[in-house]
């Protein structure tokens, strides 16, 4: 998985500009990086739900 290209345009589409900023997309530490992707997906994916 490519985690980096599918995070960047599923926080484009569905992230608010305030989730947005909590989201590094440049991150050093690609582990980090994927952990944290998966987390901002979730969390967005569970606010649009409601």
């Amino acid at each position: 998985m490519t985690w980096p290209a599918t995070t960047r345009s599923l926080l484009v589409r569905e992230s608010r500009p305030r989730s947005f900023q909590a989201f590094p997309i440049e991150d050093p530490e690609p582990g980090v990086h994927s952990n944290r992707a998966k987390e901002c997906i979730q969390l967005a994916l569970h606010r649009n739900r409601r």
